[in-house]
């Protein structure tokens, strides 16, 4: 099945929602690359307020992970092919402008003498769109 079949099948929030997460991406590759992670989400940061941030109930957490999976098939076929760090500071700044309390989590492995990083979201500690996450995380 083509793309665009399966984009004709989405529901319409789902449509908006992949669209704002392909414009959005190269936006937030680009603050990351120039100005770096920390300045990227102090400057995100002043767009949310922390005072409502709350866990999420059954319904929220479902439909959070129906969002990180639409950011990561933006970050896979969108307008640039978005490293697991930017597809998590998008997705954790997006959730907590719906005053959901999630946290970007980067973890590092060694498998066969290379090094490897990863970084996702967690909301109510649980990992939004992994499968597996074999990472020791040392970063919040």
């Amino acid at each position: 099945m083509s793309i665009f079949a399966n984009w004709w099948q989405l529901p319409l929030r789902e449509k908006a929602l992949l669209a704002r997460f392909v414009f959005c991406l190269p936006w937030v590759s680009f603050a990351l690359r120039f100005f770096g992670y920390l300045r990227t989400r102090n400057f995100l940061s002043r767009f949310i307020n922390q005072h409502v941030l709350h866990p999420a109930n059954p319904g929220e957490l479902l439909k959070a992970q129906r969002d990180a999976q639409l950011l990561a098939i933006a970050g896979r076929r969108g307008l640039i092919s978005a490293t697991c760090l930017r597809q998590s500071v998008l997705l954790e700044y997006y959730l907590k402008r719906q005053g959901l309390a999630a946290e970007i989590k980067i973890g590092v492995r060694k498998e066969n003498d290379a090094f490897d990083a990863h970084a996702w979201v967690e909301l109510n500690g649980i990992a939004l769109a992994q499968d597996d996450i074999s990472h020791h995380q040392v970063l919040q």
